[in-house]
This record gives C-alpha cells, sequence and structure tokens, in this order.
C-alpha cells in the first residue's frame, strides 16, 4: 500500500523524496493515511469496516508541518501473496533487530535524526499494536501474535509456509486449518509451464505447437475458484491490506540508500544487497535468494490480482498470457524469478501419460514443491483493466505441536 502511496508514475525520479517524507512523517499522520487508503481503495466490493471519517483524517494529515503531497485519489494494495514473497526475505526479523538494537545499545552508532524518526515509526507501526480504532489494528485479547495470525493466512490463501518454519514453530505456533488452498501451488505450476509452453510457440516459425490453451485456461479457473472461495464477503481483507502495507513499509526501507540504511552502513546497489548487510549487522540471516524474491513479488501480484478478476477464465483471456506482447513479459519474469526462488524448473516440458502394457508396476506419489530454504515463493498480480492494454490495475472486490 505504501509503494502506491509514493509512486510518482509521471516523474520517478520524485520517488525516493516521497518515501524519504513518508519516513519523516509523524506516527498519527501515518495512520490517517492508512485510513485514507482503506476509504480510496479501489474496488466493487464493501468491506464491513468503515475507515475514520475524511474530516478527521484531513485533519490530522494537515495538522503538522509539511503535510504529504501524494494524499489523495484512488490507491489500491498489492496481493497477499506481495506480503508472502517479501515476508520471505526475513525483512521483516530483520528490522525487529535493527529496532531491538538500537532501543538496547550503541553497538550500531547512534541514528541520525531522520533514521531516530524512521525507528520510531516502524516500531510504532509495526513492532506495536495499533490504535484500536484504527482499520488495520489486527491485536487482540483472541489475537495476541500477529505474525502467526499472518503466516496462518498464508496458509489459507497458498497452502504455504515461509522458509523457515522451525524457527516460527518455536516463536510463533499458528493455526494451520483444513480450509485452505492445498493445491495452489502444484495449480500455479501447471498455469507457468503451460504458458511457458505458449511462449515457446509462440515464437516459433516451424514445427508441431504444442500450446495447451485449454490447460493454461483451467488452471487459471481453478486459481480464481480458490481465492474467490477464501474471499467470500471480504473474508481477511483487513488482514491483506496490514500484511501489505507492513511488508512494503520494510521493503520501501532497502529499495535505495534511506537514511536507516546509510545509518547502518549498508549502502549497496540493490534491495537484496542492503538487506544482507543490515542482517549481517543485527547477526540474522537473510533469504539466500532475496534478489529473487524481490524481483518477484510485484509481478506476480500483478498477475494473481488478474487471475482473481477473472481475466483468464475465458479461452481468449488465457491466450493473453501468451500472445499479447507486454502480458508475455511479465510471465517470462514470473517463470524465471519463481524458478530461481523456488528451484523449482517451471520450464519443463509436459510428460506424455503412455498406456503401459498390464503387469506389475510401481506406484509414487509427487513430491511437494520444497518447502526449506530456498523459499517457496508464490505469484501474484494486479489486475490490468483490459487485456490488451494492460491498463492500470482496478480490484473488484494444523496446529504446530507445541
Amino acid at each position: 500500500m505504501f509503494l502506491q502511496l509514493v509512486r510518482d508514475a509521471q516523474n520517478p525520479q520524485n520517488t525516493p523524496a516521497h518515501v524519504r517524507a513518508l519516513f519523516q512523517y509523524h506516527p498519527l499522520q501515518i495512520t490517517a493515511l492508512v485510513e485514507t487508503a482503506w476509504r480510496n481503495r479501489q474496488t466493487g466490493n464493501a468491506f464491513p469496516f468503515d475507515p475514520w471519517p475524511q474530516g478527521i483524517t484531513d485533519t490530522i494529515i494537515n495538522a503538522f508541518p509539511n503535510p504529504p503531497a501524494f494524499v489523495g485519489g484512488r490507491v489500491n494494495w498489492d496481493h497477499l501473496v506481495y506480503s508472502y514473497l517479501i515476508e520471505n526475505t526475513r525483512i521483516h526479523d530483520i528490522f525487529r533487530a535493527v529496532v531491538d538494537a538500537f532501543q538496547h545499545g550503541e553497538h550500531l552508532q547512534v541514528p541520525s535524526a531522520a533514521g531516530q524518526r524512521f525507528l520510531r515509526n516502524t516500531e510504532y507501526l509495526i513492532y506495536a499494536d495499533p490504535a484500536p480504532t484504527t482499520v488495520w489494528n489486527l491485536t487482540s485479547h483472541t489475537r495476541r501474535d500477529e505474525v502467526a495470525h499472518r503466516l496462518t493466512n498464508y496458509w489459507r490463501a497458498f497452502g504455504l509456509e515461509l522458509s523457515h518454519p522451525c524457527e516460527l514453530a518455536d516463536s510463533h505456533p499458528y493455526e494451520k486449518p483444513e480450509a485452505a488452498n492445498v493445491d495452489f501451488i502444484p495449480t500455479l505450476e501447471t498455469l507457468l509451464r503451460e504458458v511457458w509452453e505458449g511462449i515457446t510457440n509462440a515464437r516459433n516459425t516451424s514445427g508441431m505447437n504444442q500450446t495447451d490453451n485449454e490447460a493454461v485456461r483451467r488452471s487459471a479457473r481453478a486459481l480464481f475458484d480458490m481465492l474467490a472461495t477464501r474471499r467470500l464477503h471480504g473474508n481477511f481483507a483487513r488482514e491483506e491490506f496490514r500484511a501489505v502495507a507492513v511488508m512494503s513499509w520494510l521493503h520501501l526501507a532497502v529499495m535505495f540508500n534511506s537514511p536507516i540504511v546509510v545509518d547502518l552502513r549498508a549502502e549497496a546497489s540493490s534491495p537484496e544487497q542492503r538487506l544482507f548487510k543490515i542482517a549481517e549487522r543485527v547477526g540474522v540471516k537473510a533469504h539466500l535468494q532475496s534478489q529473487a524474491l524481490f524481483q518477484l513479488a510485484q509481478p506476480a501480484s500483478f498477475l494473481m490480482i488478474a487471475i482473481e478478476q477473472g481475466l483468464f477464465n475465458g479461452s481468449q483471456g488465457a491466450q493473453a498470457l501468451y500472445l499479447i506482447p507486454r502480458v508475455q513479459r511479465l510471465m517470462e519474469v514470473i517463470i524465471d524469478q519463481y524458478g530461481t526462488a523456488m528451484e523449482r524448473d517451471v520450464k519443463a516440458r509436459r510428460v506424455a501419460v503412455v498406456q503401459q502394457a498390464p503387469g506389475p508396476r510401481r506406484l509414487g506419489v509427487a513430491a511437494p514443491p520444497r518447502m526449506g530454504p530456498p523459499a517457496t515463493p508464490m505469484l501474484v498480480g494486479r489486475s490490468p483493466a483490459s487485456l490488451p492494454q494492460l491498463a492500470a490495475p482496478r480490484r473488484a472486490n494444523g496446529v504446530y505441536p507445541r
């Protein structure tokens, strides 16, 4: 959500300045921005939670010097899988250690004024209970552990754990409900494999065309149905909103040499290198495939939201995934980065089923996707308003043993 607030599509060079400004605002201003983003969401669904009245949020935002210049207009946020992918880099654990280190000593040196404001806002927004009346407050006597609750929602939506489940089982034991999309990964990989087949054949000028458009359509429709079932009546919309906002705040911190990056002497040329340096300073290991996870997060979000809108449920829509150049390029990024982060070759050709002669044969079970490090990333997408142009997206709206 914060990514969408600060991004200047007309003048991208202004985005870092917007991020620096965002990190310096008073926590109440940022909370009011969050409430404004929820009010202005692009959706046709009436989620059953109202934000603060606009008069209150406008008053708070403008009550302090230098009010945000990027308030107003329709705002949307990334898909829940964006949060899953970013969190899999371990950025949430790393910045928790950063906040803790600055609070309890000076071995990281004294932060600058800008760094101190970032730390204050990060602690208030992410590592503390939000104000109880805010729409993104998800902590209570029944939900004391926000991390565990977020992990439960990753399982519900995608049938996925993060890449370090043993550590999480000790510190954040969480529910793995039966009502979960445990077939998400196999279905997703089928979609990617069939789309890659379509891309490959679209480039061929001779030979057999093995594209199976119906397989693409069926896979996309299956993913659509899985996620639609989890989202009935706006179910876990606030949870997604909170998760994506938290991860996008931390993501912005390493997208460039922000004040906290400079204070931590972690300047580098890419988000993952900055994260690796920060992780080393605080003694938490970042995910080895963080580069792929960062590069996959938003393209995947774009794809998954498009799937949730049903844009590929029909035969013609399914063809767009491998025939329309802009969509084709998006899918190539997703397929490449997914393969790297998951260590899964989704470009492998499908194996034809051959009728065997009667006789004894061995039965096997397909190995599940690898869930240890490297992580199991997910695909997501922000949905295009129309496929051919891929316009700006719109959004319609078990327990670990103790």
